[in-house]
């Protein structure tokens, strides 16, 4: 399974391909703020900052209804609570590793040119992953290393 991901100055687009067929196609969007998921549904969601104290970032419906929230321990760390899942990550210049609530490896993705992935893609890259295998479109788990490339236009 590989991650593939095309960066520009609008948009980032990531799709996850499994035996060269895309199993599921993403689209964040800076300006709105949004992520689209197309994976046999089409789905829209939200991303927004919130908390003072804590960095939060929060994944809401196209009805606006929060579903999902990354805490941020670091730019390295944090983990994200979608309805009573909770999938902890661990993110480097490389590597994004989620786990599950035990802290077992669910989904390994190696990553080159990351350098500009802000914040809030790397949310929707982590949401739209727990949020696919919480819906069992993706199997998890499914240990071991998958490539994600970007391209920057």
């Amino acid at each position: 399974m590989a991650l593939q991901l095309h960066i520009n100055d609008a948009q980032t687009q990531f799709s996850i391909v499994d035996n060269n067929q895309e199993i599921a196609g993403f689209k964040y969007n800076r300006q709105s703020l949004s992520v689209r998921i197309n994976s046999g549904q089409k789905r829209v969601f939200f991303i927004k900052s919130a908390g003072l104290l804590q960095n939060r970032i929060l994944l809401a419906t196209e009805y606006g209804v929060e579903i999902a929230e990354n805490h941020v321990k670091n730019r390295n760390k944090g983990f994200i609570q979608l309805g009573h899942e909770k999938f902890h990550y661990t993110f480097n210049e490389e590597t994004i590793t989620l786990l599950n609530k035990a802290k077992q490896p669910l989904l390994e993705l190696a990553l080159q040119q990351t350098k500009s992935i802000d914040n809030y893609a790397m949310s929707a890259i982590l949401f739209s992953t727990a949020w696919l295998i919480d819906a069992n479109e993706l199997n998890a788990p499914r240990i071991g290393t998958s490539v994600a490339t970007a391209h920057t236009a």
